[in-house]
């Protein structure tokens, strides 16, 4: 439906300059739009291809599929900081690959950041994925409240801190990090789940 338009644009005014981009959208296959960008005009053709189309199919493999071939090319960018920022207003439901995706997710590093429809099945992947790769899962109540949940995403990456820490002796590596604050007036967002 093109809803999404403004939304995206709003990003990448947000980080031009800071950050490079890849725009991706389903029609209904993974059809990548521009690939680890910083150029602006680049980026505007693209996203005024992504406007209203014919119907699409909201399939949720498609979705999730998304998420794992976006964090293998991160991984594979070394990006210092990667991102992702899916907006879906279908949501993905069961997939067979989740916990595969759900692995690729982690090993890339990559923040997942989902805005998407209330009452949306979002599934596992875009359900768990920002959760455990620290990233924000918002919610809008409808299409006229897209905008709103897009600036908490930009709000949010605009002012985060990068957290280094070294273990212990003795202490044994996991994939699994618990990052906590009891400081008020915090809202945290940290993976769950880290890089081998």
């Amino acid at each position: 439906s093109g809803v999404y338009q403004a939304g995206v644009l709003e990003v990448l005014k947000a980080f031009m300059g800071k950050a490079k981009f890849s725009l991706g959208q389903f029609t209904p296959q993974i059809n990548k739009l521009t690939d680890n960008t910083d150029n602006f005009d680049l980026l505007q053709a693209a996203l005024n291809k992504m406007g209203q189309r014919g119907k699409v199919d909201h399939q949720g493999e498609q979705i999730a599929e998304a998420v794992g071939v976006a964090a293998l090319a991160a991984k594979k960018r070394e990006a210092k900081r990667p991102v992702l920022i899916l907006m879906t207003i279908g949501g993905t439901g069961a997939v067979q690959s989740a916990n595969h995706i759900m692995d690729q997710l982690a090993e890339s590093g990559a923040s997942l950041n989902v805005v998407y429809i209330n009452n949306s099945d979002v599934g596992q992947v875009v359900g768990d994925g920002p959760r455990q790769s620290g990233g924000r899962l918002e919610q809008a109540p409808g299409i006229n409240a897209l905008p709103a949940a897009v600036q908490k995403i930009i709000d949010s990456l605009a002012n985060q801190y990068v957290l280094t820490y070294t273990l212990p002796d003795g202490v044994k590596p996991s994939d699994r990090v618990n990052i906590a604050t009891t400081r008020k007036g915090i809202n945290l967002f940290a993976p769950t789940r880290i890089p081998k």
